[in-house]
């Protein structure tokens, strides 16, 4: 028999539970494949052939494993089974001779229909939990960077098409405090979403007017220059800066839209594919 992922029986409940393969727990993964490393998408947008192969391949493992568990289980309750009706026929036997058989005893011995099991099968992905993780993180950035372009729009308040002093200054702290939601969820581009880096996107204020706000009046941003928008590093933002600023919150924003459909399918093709290998799983069973 399994170990903690495997059959548990008692009080008439079989229990199947599986998740991640190897060494974490059910419902833990370090990572799951970003959208860079899932080849599902085609000219006309996602293949929903290669989409049911990607997820098949999630869920192979588990359901080698679960079949495993079944046969085990099966040989299990038929050795069971033959024990209980030899216990009941020795019962039967030593009575007889004790009665010197005047009462004829009927044994019947045990059969499945006799018995009755519940059998609960937990397909568990755990990659399944990232991408719900994810797309929250997606949500959440789309969020933030509408908030970041309408704030900026606020910044130039003597309407001299430029950011300088102390509009430059919230600028910088915009840029501070939203910079992740500038880049994308995989930030390290290693074709892996991550819960640090899940968690990185979610830390990042959404209502960042108020965090700005708050960060200057409590002294914490240097006075230093923006990176990548002030182009030639000046302490001004110029109208075409300003421009570019608001487009990278745009570009990210879009991008952010797109991923989030992306998983959603991903996730949406995952749990159909649990619910059929939980079905093909309790027929097999029942056989």
């Amino acid at each position: 028999m399994a170990g903690a992922r495997g059959i548990r029986a008692a009080a008439g409940l079989l229990w199947i539970c599986l998740g991640a393969a190897g060494g974490t727990g059910a419902g833990e993964a370090e990572g799951a494949p970003s959208r860079a490393k899932i080849d599902v998408e085609g000219p006309s947008g996602i293949s929903h052939g290669k989409l049911e192969r990607f997820v098949g391949g999630l869920l192979e493992g588990q359901v080698r494993r679960a079949r495993l568990e079944i046969a085990e289980l099966k040989r299990e309750m038929e050795e069971r089974r033959k024990k209980e009706a030899e216990a009941m026929r020795e019962a039967a036997r030593r009575r007889e001779m004790m009665t010197g058989g005047a009462s004829p005893i009927e044994i019947k011995a045990p059969s499945a229909a006799e018995e009755t099991y519940r059998v609960s099968i937990n397909i568990n992905v755990p990659e399944l939990v990232l991408y719900r993780a994810g797309i929250r993180a997606l949500r959440h950035q789309s969020a933030v960077c509408a908030s970041a372009t309408s704030l900026l729009a606020e910044l130039d308040r003597d309407r001299d098409e430029k950011l300088t002093g102390e509009e430059y200054k919230r600028a910088l702290a915009l840029y501070k405090l939203t910079s992740r939601a500038l880049q994308p969820l995989d930030r390290n581009g290693d074709g892996v979403l991550s819960d640090r880096e899940i968690e990185a996107m979610l830390a990042v204020p959404r209502n960042v007017k108020e965090a700005v706000e708050k960060a200057l009046e409590s002294g914490r941003i240097e006075n230093v220059r923006i990176p990548v928008y002030d182009k030639n590093q000046d302490g001004v933002l110029d109208l075409a800066e300003m421009k570019d600023f608001a487009m990278g919150f745009a570009s990210a924003a879009i991008a952010a839209d797109s991923d989030r459909d992306f998983y959603s399918a991903v996730a949406d093709a995952i749990r159909e594919a649990e619910r059929r290998v939980r079905e093909e799983l309790q027929r097999e069973i029942e056989k």
